[in-house]
This record gives structure tokens, sequence and C-alpha cells, in this order.
């Protein structure tokens, strides 16, 4: 804002970044307001190149100043003295503490939990590093209660994997505290457990073994698979039927990998595939036993004459 009075100009200034001179190696200030307001009067041709390159420094120096509250004047530097300065607020309060760092343990609050797909579980959630590095004042670094990563799960119907989550810290009022962490995002691994159940499988053979050859048996590797999926998806299946095996032109016995199929609605079948012993066998193996001695009774033999086997 320019104001002309005919004898002098005036600029105000708004939003100049104030800076803070300490040593922030050993400590952390606070109460400092982030920007200033300035008001400048003088010539024009100081003024002008002034405002347009803003070449000029606001702070406020606390090097000298230990722990405490202190109350600080508000100084400028690369101003000319031709000009009239005036800044709001002409002084700060500042606390002064020493810096500390102290490693905290990760925990993972799931926003909209409640809000989680029916019959859905959430299970132990993994954070990746379990472990962050909190910087600030020694004050507020001593009231840190939670350090919590935020994960969203909200209509989630299946796992998270790796999502990147910020990192918030709080006091036990579970008031959020301004200090750094490193990092401050954490990869979050968040299990969401299907329902699901168990049914019995029954494998089928496709195709004729080859000639003189003919199957005993087919036996598969597990009696049973598991399902996932939603309840009323599950609740309807009581068995897997349609797993086949070929066995066309099969002449000696061998283990076959089959696909489980997924039937409709359903997530995931666990195990995928599974292994399935057919035993082949020759035909002649199967020919007519011979049995001996068995006793063959005549019923209503004649009453006369007598009946004999050849």
């Amino acid at each position: 804002l320019l104001i002309n009075d005919g004898s002098s100009e005036f600029e105000v200034l708004n939003n100049i970044p104030l800076d803070l001179i300490y040593d922030d190696d050993k400590y952390t200030v606070s109460g400092a307001p982030q920007n200033v307001s300035m008001t400048l009067e003088g010539p024009n041709s100081v003024m002008t190149p002034l405002v347009r390159q803003k070449n000029f420094e606001v702070y406020v120096n606390l090097e000298g100043y230990g722990p405490g509250v202190h109350t600080v004047n508000v100084q400028h530097s690369g101003i000319s003295n031709r000009l009239h300065v005036n800044i709001e607020p002409r002084t700060v309060q500042v606390t002064i503490e020493e810096k500390v760092e102290r490693e905290f343990d990760v925990g993972v609050d799931l926003i909209n939990d409640q809000e989680l797909v029916e019959n859905y579980e959430i299970g132990d959630a993994k954070i990746t590093p379990g472990k962050v590095t909190i910087t600030g004042g020694k004050e507020l670094v001593d009231s840190v209660a939670l350090v919590k990563a935020m994960v969203d799960v909200r209509d989630t119907t299946e796992t998270i994997e790796n999502v990147q989550a910020p990192v918030k810290v709080y006091d036990m009022q579970g008031n959020e505290l301004d200090v750094l962490v490193e990092p401050n995002v954490v990869d979050v691994t968040v299990p969401i457990d299907v329902p699901s159940k168990q049914v019995p499988i029954e494998v089928q053979t496709e195709g004729e073994p080859a000639e003189g050859y003919a199957i005993q048996s087919v036996t598969p590797d597990v009696e049973e698979v598991t399902i996932y999926g939603p309840l009323e998806a599950i609740s309807q299946i009581g068995r897997i039927a349609n797993i086949n095996v070929d066995t066309t032109d099969l002449s000696e016995s061998e283990t076959q990998e089959v696909v489980v199929p997924v039937p409709d609605g359903i997530r995931k079948v666990e195990p995928e595939t599974i292994e399935v012993d057919i035993e082949v066998m020759e035909s002649k193996d199967q020919a007519e036993q011979v049995i001996d001695s068995i006793e063959i009774g005549v019923a209503n033999p004649p009453e006369e004459g007598s009946v004999s086997f050849l």
C-alpha cells in the first residue's frame, strides 16, 4: 500500500517473514510469530527499489539467551537510514528450551474402523520402521504420550499393503504436538481377514486311459480347501466338485498338479492348486478270479434220480 501526503511517501508491507537467530543445535524457540508488518516512510527514489527487491531482513537475535521466557526487540537490516521504519509488533515474547531428541515406538491409528465391511476383521498391523525419532524442546518431548501412524480402513475388503502413513504425535490430553518427527511417514501393512470356511473337494477324471489299461484310483493330496469371500457367498457353497484330471491315454501311474476352480462370488481359494495321484493298472489285473471249494445246494431236488454238475 503506497500513500503520498505531498511531503513524503508511505509503504505498508504485510506478511514479512520474521527470522530467528539462535543456536538451533542446542535450543528450540517457540512463541514468535512467523510474519510481521512493516511501515516505511521516505523518498520514493529510496523506497521503490527496496519494496521491489525486498533485499532486507527482519529478525530477532537470540544469541546469548539461554533457556527461559524472554521479551526481545524485533530488528531489521538492509534498509536505508533515509527511510523511517516501524515494525509491528516491535517486540516478541519467546520461550527458549533445550533441544532434546528421543526415540519412540509407533502405533497405528485406524480411521473409520467402524465402517469396515461387515464380517471382515482387522489383523495385527506391521509398521516399517517401528520407531521414529522426535526432536523438540525438553518439556514438549517429555509430554509425548502417543505416536501414531494414521490409516483409513473405510470400506476396505482386502489387506492394505505398504501404504505410506503420516505420523502424528499427541500428549495425554490428545492434543497434537508440534515437534520434529523423523521419519514423518512410515510404511504400514494392515491385514484384512476375509470370512472363510473349509469345504470338501471332489476330483473327477476326463478321458479314457490307453487301451489295455484302467484307472485304479484317484487320490488328491488334500480332502478340503479353504474358500474366502463375503459371508453370503461362502454360506452357499458346500463342496467344490468340478476339479478334473486328464487321464487320456494314460498307461502308467502319475501325479498331476491341477488348479482348484474359484466358485462365483468367492474371492480366493487356498490352496490354489492341489496334487492328485492317479494309479493306473493293466486291464488283465481286473480279470475274473477263480474261487474253489464252494458248496452248491439244489432247491427242490427231484424225488427220484440225482443231480450232478460238470
